[in-house]
């Protein structure tokens, strides 16, 4: 393994390096306000990394690309450090996505986990996040992720969570216009085998 690939090389050369109070509180807001579990926690439980199984190096690179974005002034961006090691593309921008929205940039984290490059991964929590997160008011956000990336929903929550966010756009816009609007060209949202035909106004 290279000297940069390895993390207490890469960091323990630097005695001084150290999240600082404001990227920390930073951190446990945006964890408490998205129900305890920060997506990068996710990934850690999902390479299994408490438990210290072998991952595969793009794996472990992931991780440490995440935490050099939370520490642009560390000796070594994240950036070269992506080049370093030849961090591939969609590794990247999958990193770039769940960091931004873990912390509560939705709008931006989106143009990257949309990208036609990546796989889904994880696309029930985004989608519960963007429909329940408290700093989340967009309501054409979670639409925009559902109709682009077009997962599978199986969980009743999460589907409960983006019937309801469906019912509050719906509500603001003719709240908005101040009268009934007429639909036009129903969409059908298919979530867990259900089917939900939904008038899309103008």
């Amino acid at each position: 393994m290279a000297e940069f690939e390895n993390f207490d090389i890469l960091f323990a050369s630097d005695r001084s390096f150290a999240y600082g109070e404001q990227t920390i509180t930073k951190i446990l807001k945006g964890r408490r306000l998205a129900g305890n579990e920060l997506l990068i926690d996710k990934l850690l439980k999902t390479l299994e990394v408490e438990r210290r199984h072998a991952s595969p190096d793009h794996h472990k690179q992931s991780l440490l690309y995440y935490i050099l974005k939370d520490t642009q002034d560390h000796n070594i961006s994240s950036s070269a450090f992506a080049r370093a090691v030849f961090l591939p593309k969609k590794y990247r921008i999958f990193i770039d996505g769940i960091w931004l929205l873990d912390r509560g940039d939705f709008g931006n984290a989106l143009g990257y986990l949309t990208e036609p490059v990546l796989i889904p991964t994880f696309p029930e929590e985004i989608l519960y996040l963007l429909c329940t997160h408290p700093d989340q008011h967009d309501d054409k956000l979670p639409l925009a992720y559902y109709y682009t990336v077009s997962p599978s929903v199986t969980s009743p929550k999460v589907t409960e969570a983006l019937f309801a966010k469906l019912a509050m756009s719906s509500r603001a816009r003719r709240r908005k216009q101040g009268k009934a609007e007429r639909g036009i060209d129903p969409s059908a949202l298919h979530l867990g085998g259900r089917s939900l035909v939904w008038s899309i106004p103008d």
